[in-house]
């Protein structure tokens, strides 16, 4: 749902439960401006992070300015356009940051292994299909074993069970992060060749799960057009596959 000139809608801050009547004064791609009554409002500022609530739909936003009456914010998601998700199992590494990377790009980047294999099979008990499998397999986990780190210490980054889309990602982590906290994610597709992606995304739940951690939901924020475009083809060509395996089952 499009939010409209002139429609009533309800909004919170990030963290916060009680929710705040407000009118649309306008909106558009990346922007929205909405009214308040004096008064009728907790104390807004810019660099606020807000959910704003119209016909049970949750939209995210970031104030870029407020008065007394009028508060201008700009998108961090919106959900017209829904991108396809998928279950996935690749390493994924992440870090807190300061909110002031919410300007930072994604990055992506495209790696190739150094050493040539062989992919004869070692006899002829072997598949020749399936030694190739293995081969590109052990390819991939060298790879992420050796590329996926996180500054100042290097951490080796083991696969994990994830869904993404190209608008987020959920996944495990071991440190506590809150709703509204800002990460900076890395991923290692498992394509061939394989490709490293460096995201920033705001937290939009954490649940903790004891010992084992937190399982968190990261929603992409000023995501390059570049990146995008790599995540929407990777979970397509991943349901393909998906859709593939299982029609072999039946």
């Amino acid at each position: 749902m499009s939010l409209r000139t002139g429609e009533t809608i309800k909004f919170r801050s990030v963290g916060e439960r009680t929710e705040y009547a407000a009118k649309i004064l306008s909106a558009d791609e990346d922007t929205i401006v909405i009214e308040t009554k004096p008064g009728a409002r907790p104390e807004l500022s810019a660099g606020q992070y807000v959910i704003l609530i119209a016909a049970e739909t949750n939209y995210n936003a970031q104030i870029m300015s407020a008065d007394a009456s009028q508060v201008r914010l700009r998108w961090l998601r919106t959900d017209k356009q829904e991108y396809f998700r998928v279950d996935d199992f690749f390493p994924v590494v992440a870090r807190k940051v300061e909110k002031n990377l919410l300007d930072t790009k994604a990055s992506m980047t495209v790696t190739f292994s150094k050493e040539a294999i062989d992919r004869s099979p070692p006899d002829e008990t072997i598949h020749p299909k399936l030694w190739d499998l293995l081969v590109s397999l052990d390819e991939k986990l060298n790879l992420i074993l050796d590329r996926l780190n996180l500054e100042p210490e290097p951490v080796e980054a083991e696969p994990q069970q994830v869904n993404i889309s190209a608008s987020g990602i959920r996944f495990m982590i071991k440190d506590k992060v809150e709703q509204g906290d800002m990460l900076e994610v890395k991923m290692l597709l498992p394509t061939t060749p394989m490709v490293s992606i460096v995201a920033y995304g705001q937290v939009v739940s954490s649940e903790c799960l004891g010992s084992a951690g937190y399982v968190v939901a990261v929603q992409f924020v000023n995501m390059d057009s570049e990146v995008r475009d790599r995540l929407i083809q990777y979970t397509l060509n991943r349901q393909r596959e998906i859709i593939r395996k299982q029609r072999q089952l039946e």
